[in-house]
């Protein structure tokens, strides 16, 4: 193979690579907004006042 087929085929392997990791990102944030939406807690919210709880129960 010569040089130029290589370096072509090194960004297009990036591009996807970048493609696949915003679509991840986007997917998560529908996902958490559905959640939202619908009343429940995401994840994060529970283990943050899971924690919240806990901090405040060692304070007293």
């Amino acid at each position: 193979m010569s040089p130029s087929i290589d370096f072509t085929i090194l960004i297009w392997s990036v591009i996807i690579l970048f493609s696949a990791m915003a679509l991840t990102i986007v997917i998560k944030e529908i996902y958490e907004y559905i959640i939202e939406k619908k009343g429940k807690k995401s994840k994060r919210e529970v283990r943050f006042l899971k924690l919240k709880k806990e901090n405040d129960n060692e304070q007293n």
